[in-house]
């Protein structure tokens, strides 16, 4: 039996969208609209907040106004990178950001977008992502809302992938991402 959204959310008032929310108290939390289907909420979101979707918490998530970086558009993403678009990640650091995932594999980032066609899904996925996430700074949106990120992604990969995302984190809250 799957619950609705809001059944899901204690019942407490958002002071600036008077919708229920969870509230976690926390300093760098901000009110963030959360929908599924018809039904939506608000809750308090810190920097990274994780969303599992369970029996008593819908599958359907979305986040409006935030860029979602799903895992059914990153590998098509990636299979779009040009040379010059590889070229110019490269120049901007995704090397680094690559390495973190696959640092315990001993995966290098292509550098020819033959080698990343050619790829594995797991390489690709991330590739996609970085380039998503790196676009959407780039553009000044704020709010990345990531969809299944694991996916494509090896076990070990996917412990790679909390490092990206506490990296990504980390510099944001530094002033340099």
């Amino acid at each position: 039996m799957n619950r609705r959204l809001r059944d899901a959310i204690p019942a407490e008032l958002c002071e600036k969208c008077e919708k229920r929310i969870e509230c976690l108290k926390d300093v760098e939390s901000i009110p963030t609209l959360v929908k599924a289907g018809e039904d939506q909420v608000c809750i308090q979101a810190k920097p990274l907040t994780v969303m599992v979707p369970s029996s008593n918490f819908p599958w359907d998530i979305e986040v409006p106004g935030a860029v979602r970086v799903g895992a059914d558009v990153t590998v098509e993403v990636a299979m779009k990178i040009t040379q010059k678009e590889l070229d110019q990640m490269i120049s901007e650091g995704a090397e680094k950001l690559f390495a973190l995932v696959f640092q315990s594999q001993h995966i290098e980032m292509p550098k020819k977008v033959a080698a990343l066609r050619s790829a594995g899904s797991g390489v690709q996925h991330i590739m996609g992502m970085i380039k998503m996430i790196t676009d959407a700074h780039k553009a000044g949106k704020t709010k990345i809302y990531l969809s299944f990120p694991e996916t494509h992604l090896h076990p070990q990969a996917q412990l790679g992938l909390v490092d990206l995302l506490r990296h990504l984190l980390q510099e944001k809250k530094d002033g340099a991402a």
